[in-house]
């Protein structure tokens, strides 16, 4: 997005931000006001991992193209390329579907499992880059957990 008004190439454009800012008052509000142009979100990266904020039965980890930005409902995880994919199966594991359950909440009647960004936060997994090179690689990345 851009940096400014005078950035913004369509007169629409424009006209949104004056009828929001006129009609509803957004750029006061708590989640816009502390940036420089309430309308600009900034650069954001496509994650190569999205992670579902509610589930039923089995949290799921997606591996992504690197090109798709997501919605409030999947969780962008970001990461190197070069680990995406062993991380994105220590997501789908058993061990992290315990750990989410241990984490989330119950909400939405008690059936659905709500994790927030704190929650998603606290869930262990091997380290992939300390299972590199060579024998007994299993046995390093066993023991190298951190947090997501």
């Amino acid at each position: 997005m851009p940096s400014g008004q005078g950035n913004l190439k369509s007169a629409g454009a424009l006209a949104y931000i004056e009828w929001a800012e006129q009609n509803h008052n957004w750029h006061t509000r708590p989640s816009a006001r502390g940036r420089r142009n309430w309308y600009d979100l900034g650069e954001r990266q496509p994650p190569l991992i999205a992670v579902n904020r509610i589930t039923d039965e089995r949290t799921r980890a997606f591996r992504s193209d690197g090109q798709t930005h997501y919605g409030n409902t999947l969780y962008e995880v970001h990461c190197a390329d070069d680990i995406a994919g062993a991380l994105s199966d220590e997501l789908n594991k058993d061990f992290s579907q315990v750990q989410y359950n241990i984490e989330g909440r119950a909400n939405f009647g008690g059936g659905a499992l709500e994790l927030t960004r704190e929650e998603l936060v606290q869930i262990q997994v091997p380290d992939p880059s300390a299972g590199r090179g060579g024998s007994g690689s299993r046995r390093a990345s066993n023991k190298c957990w951190r947090r997501l």
